[in-house]
């Protein structure tokens, strides 16, 4: 049962950002995604990144 609770225990500091774009299907579409265990604050800052990239290269209708 340690083994379990060290897991489990391991990703309670995990952040996570997903970045999305609204589809013309009416849909959300993908652009990326970031899970990390380096912090809230690491994440953010890597999250406003990706969502500079995404802004910077809109996703185009297939």
């Amino acid at each position: 049962m340690t083994g379990e609770h060290d897991e489990w225990r391991a990703w309670l500091d995990v952040y996570g950002v997903i970045v999305e774009q609204h589809a013309a299907a009416g849909c959300w579409t993908t652009r990326d995604a970031l899970f990390d265990r380096c912090g809230r604050r690491c994440v953010l800052d890597k999250a406003a990144a990706l969502l500079a990239d995404a802004i910077a290269a809109p996703l185009t209708a297939a």
